[in-house]
């Protein structure tokens, strides 16, 4: 099998792979995407000591536009994990923060990758676990470092 071969093939394994964790999804369990937990997640440890962050540095944190997070904001708004706040020293800039119900599935949805993981994991066994690990280590080594060889070719 040649590379582009076995791109393709990963790439549509990740594909079927996704679509059993949807489908594996309960209707009563709260689904909450990765990106939705890493943008939750940000909020709480941006400013760990208040709990809140505006969405100016949530653009700049992810480096992506003000209305992409406005868009994600208004989405977990209507959801109930967020809140907008207005402090009465700052009335112009609006600061989120996570509410304790999206705490409680943030902690629920990592304790479900979790056990879930594990499942996986002892599946494969200890000699097939430890393979896959050392593969996602050299992916991610690999992805800094082009990471790093493209800023450097555009200049950056």
């Amino acid at each position: 099998m040649n590379e582009m071969e076995l791109a393709r093939k990963i790439m549509h394994m990740t594909y079927l792979f996704r679509q059993e964790r949807s489908a594996g999804m309960q209707q009563k369990e709260v689904f909450m995407t990765h990106r939705d937990v890493l943008m939750l997640d940000a909020i709480l440890k941006l400013h760990p000591k208040e709990g809140m962050v505006r969405m100016n540095e949530l653009s700049h944190y992810f480096g992506i536009t003000p209305a992409a997070v406005s868009q994600m904001i208004k989405n977990y708004e209507k959801k109930g994990w967020i809140e907008r706040v207005h402090l009465e020293h700052d009335r112009r800039s609006v600061y989120i923060k996570v509410c304790d119900s999206a705490i409680h599935h943030m902690q629920e949805c990592e304790n479900r990758i979790t056990e879930r993981l594990g499942v996986f994991l002892s599946s494969l066994g200890e000699e097939d676990a430890q393979a896959l690990l050392r593969i996602l280590e050299k992916g991610i080594t690999f992805a800094r470092e082009h990471h790093d060889s493209s800023k450097q070719e555009k200049g950056e």
